[in-house]
């Protein structure tokens, strides 16, 4: 039973030991398995201490029973000395009776009757004296068991605290196991959404870098096509397609100031349908015969002006003057660059577009 208690003491000392290492591991990505693994040790190491508690309960209980028993024997000898006492007096009161009677019957002398009574009084105390000392070995052995009993309770009060001392450390470390998975799975979920961050981006600059090279791709095709011609005509005017006056042509909506139209007297409104002797029906036709005449070049030109009844034809000599050319479809490009382009911030309210006027 000592061995067994000691043992159980040793290798609670080591459970309490190895917590150090239990939060060690709790850092490492196997913790739980770590976890998992100390928890079954944990539910064996109980198991044997109940075992061991158990035990020393089934000890307790035999060392009471034969208390018990021996308890059951002394009062026994108890009983079988007062009935030897009672028997001792009974016999000595029959023997002097006798002694007396035998006295009166034979004559014997009283000395005679004396040392009788004398030796079987010396009879009668040695016979008393061997009961004393039985029943004080008999009174030692109880002190002796009563001792081995408190000692017993004793030490099964101290397993039983052992016991629940144990178990409130496993509640502990349950608590602390707990705390550190719980701990383990927000930091799992931290680097996952850490993960989604980067990810999210990585795909962000991914995009920019795109956007970015798909603008620097576009901008070196415009720098590409763009044609700084000092030969490019014009007239300083903004047209349109189609009328509602009842004459073909092309209708003027915008002049440019000091231009070429303003300074032949053309103005907004007027609709052109001649030009250097050839007829202009649609704007692409006006775009041809512009870009047919050279810069410093007079084109006669005929437009009208107001409507019916009071239209006017006018005719006109007009001086084209130069502008680099810069194509159209690469005006739309840029502009569609600029108001895609992902360096803007899209919280901002935007700008008002501004118009931009394509003069010919």
């Amino acid at each position: 039973g000592k061995f067994r208690f000691t043992v159980f003491c040793c290798s609670g000392m080591e459970y309490l030991f190895g917590l150090d290492h239990l939060i060690e591991y709790a850092s490492t990505a196997d913790s739980n398995i770590v976890l998992d693994r100390q928890i079954q040790d944990s539910i064996g190491l109980v198991d044997g201490l109940s075992k061991q508690l158990d035990e020393v309960v089934a000890h307790i209980r035999n060392k009471r029973a034969q208390m018990q028993r021996m308890a059951e024997e002394l009062e026994v000898l108890d009983s079988e000395r007062d009935d030897l006492e009672e028997r001792l007096i009974r016999e000595r009161q029959a023997i002097e009776v006798v002694l007396l009677q035998t006295i009166a019957d034979t004559g014997i002398t009283s000395e005679q009757v004396r040392r009788d009574a004398e030796v079987k009084a010396q009879e009668n105390d040695l016979e008393l004296l061997r009961l004393a000392s039985h029943l004080d070995s008999e009174c030692k052995i109880r002190e002796d068991t009563e001792i081995t009993a408190d000692a017993t309770h004793r030490a099964r009060l101290r397993c039983a605290d052992k016991a629940v001392e144990d178990q409130k450390m496993l509640a502990l470390q349950a608590e602390n196991e707990r705390i550190l998975r719980e701990q383990l799975d927000a930091l799992q979920r931290r680097s996952h959404q850490d993960e989604l961050t980067l990810a999210h981006l990585t795909n962000s600059e991914r995009n920019l870098a795109v956007e970015a090279d798909k603008l620097r791709l576009y901008t070196s095709n415009v720098l590409a096509d763009i044609k700084l011609m000092d030969q490019c005509p014009v007239m300083g005017i903004e047209l349109s397609e189609g009328n509602s006056f009842g004459v073909g042509g092309v209708v003027v909506v915008a002049v440019k100031d000091s231009g070429p139209a303003e300074k032949a007297g053309m103005c907004e409104g007027d609709i052109i349908t001649a030009m250097c002797n050839r007829p202009v029906r649609h704007k692409d036709d006006f775009k041809a015969i512009i870009r047919s005449c050279t810069p410093g070049q007079t084109a006669p030109i005929i437009f009208f002006r107001g409507r019916q009844p009071n239209r006017q034809k006018f005719t006109s000599n007009v001086i084209l003057g130069a502008a680099p050319y810069f194509p159209t479809s690469h005006r739309t490009i840029v502009r569609r660059m600029i108001s895609a382009d992902p360096t803007r911030s899209r919280s901002r309210s935007p700008s008002p577009t501004p118009v931009h006027r394509v003069y010919l």
